[in-house]
């Protein structure tokens, strides 16, 4: 009784945390959508342009920044929505 009882909710378990594990989620969910691939480029001298004044060039990394490729700290709401601890790529 007691026993089959925890099997099977152990078996539960491990169905519901594999089925969890499998599920694709995609990172990128708005920008450059039709696109087969999101490439963006950007020159030294842009790069030098924004560390210019003495900050570095912080270049999105979760995908949420309404300046893509550039950082706008999109990623605070998401890291505290997700439980996510993603941040900036900064070039200095």
């Amino acid at each position: 009784g007691v026993a089959l009882g925890i099997w099977i909710g152990m078996l539960i378990i491990i169905i519901i945390g594999e089925g969890r594990l499998n599920v694709k989620q995609q990172l990128n969910n708005r920008i450059k959508k039709s696109e087969p691939k999101v490439v963006d480029k950007c020159t030294v001298e842009e790069v030098t342009e924004k560390t210019k004044d003495g900050k570095p060039a912080a270049f999105c990394r979760c995908w949420r920044s309404k300046t893509f490729p550039y950082c706008d700290g999109s990623h605070a709401d998401w890291n505290k929505e997700s439980g996510d601890n993603v941040g900036p790529l900064l070039v200095t």
